[in-house]
């Protein structure tokens, strides 16, 4: 549940900041943190 409200309420207003100071790609930088975390942590996970 936590990480659905972090997913939910965190990632947009990150998304949104990033947007307004830099444009769209700064969402997509934003994303593109998300998905380098989300890619390493499941690295960790296999080699446990």
């Amino acid at each position: 549940m936590i990480m659905g409200l972090f997913g939910g309420t965190i990632f947009p207003l990150l998304m949104g900041f990033a947007s307004d100071a830099m444009g769209q790609i700064g969402a997509v930088l934003v994303m593109a943190v998300g998905v380098v975390y989300l890619f390493t942590y499941i690295k960790q996970l296999k080699t446990a």
